[in-house]
């Protein structure tokens, strides 16, 4: 429950962190925490507000060790996908690992930054590509 209500203070607070990220540091499986998670946004009637995928972009750059310019890109990447409705359905950190991922190749950064994508970026990179 404690690792639950982490996870709820981060959501209400408006700070992208993934029940996975929360749930790691804990003592019980995932399942439990998103299961405690569900009853305390039922029981409670949390305000609970979107997650946007641009709020992901720096956490991701970051860990990559990306350039700022890499950063920039995927922003506008996000940006456009949230604008255009491409990223409806999907998980806002799935899509801005995408929005980075299409941003270091079309830049070539990768090359330069740690290149391992642990992410869920299997598909969503082809929704962002230049028409």
């Amino acid at each position: 429950m404690a690792a639950a209500s982490v996870y709820a203070a981060c959501r209400c607070a408006g700070l992208p962190r993934t029940l996975q990220e929360v749930s790691v540091t804990s003592t019980v499986s995932h399942e439990r925490v998103q299961n405690a998670y569900s009853v305390l946004n039922r029981e409670l009637e949390l305000p609970m507000v979107p997650m946007e995928p641009l709020e992901y972009v720096p956490r991701v750059t970051s860990a990559l060790g990306l350039p700022a310019g890499t950063r920039q890109r995927a922003a506008a990447l996000a940006k456009q996908a949230v604008r255009t409705g491409v990223a409806n359905g999907y998980n806002p950190a799935g899509v801005a690992a995408g929005c980075v991922y299409q941003a270091a190749r079309e830049q070539d950064a990768s090359k330069r930054g740690k290149t391992n994508f642990r992410c869920s970026v299997r598909s969503t990179p082809r929704h962002f590509k230049k028409p």
